[in-house]
């Protein structure tokens, strides 16, 4: 009934979201790199492992499905990850913040996103175990109720947030 009222031009639409999958793939490619060099600081390495690791012609059959939530879900875990690694080295409070949104991100694209609940709970460990962490707070007690409180609070923001999110996976 409404596609009488609206033209579509199916082999438009189809070449745009190629293209935009192809970004997604970039995306994928590029954030895996930054991950590795971020991680291990060596270039040669961090190609070392994305050649390795994308030259199998399965994932490029699989992530150049239009419907399939795969790429997505590896692009959202490798932006997780990424921030997650900068907010253990670092201990900036925008970077758990993008962690867990991008975490949240995976979670909405795939229902496996909570897979990165290990991960950021170590990244927040650490985090919450050096010493200018603990000289914020003078008792011991606000020291690891704030620091239970807070982790807690930004897990339950994945949840939520993944069925606020319209995914086309969730239909």
């Amino acid at each position: 009934a409404l596609n009488c009222l609206v033209p579509v031009q199916y082999p438009l639409t189809n070449i745009a979201l190629r293209c935009y999958q192809l970004a997604v793939i970039f995306g994928i490619i590029y954030f895996t790199y930054r991950l590795v060099w971020q991680i291990t600081r060596s270039w040669w390495l961090a190609i070392a492992v994305v050649l390795i690791a994308y030259s199998r012609y399965e994932f490029f059959h699989i992530s150049l499905a239009i419907d399939r939530p795969d790429t997505y879900q590896l692009l959202f875990v490798l932006l997780s990850l990424l921030y997650a690694h900068r907010f253990w080295v670092e201990g900036q409070p925008g970077t758990w913040f993008f962690a867990v949104f991008f975490a949240a991100f995976a979670f909405a694209s795939k229902y496996s996103g909570h897979l990165l609940t290990p991960v950021l709970l170590l990244t927040w460990i650490a985090h919450w175990r050096r010493p200018e962490t603990q000289l914020a707070y003078p008792t011991r007690w606000k020291y690891w109720g704030a620091g239970i409180a807070l982790f807690g609070l930004s897990i339950a923001l994945i949840y939520p947030f993944t069925f606020s999110v319209s995914s086309p996976y969730h239909l």
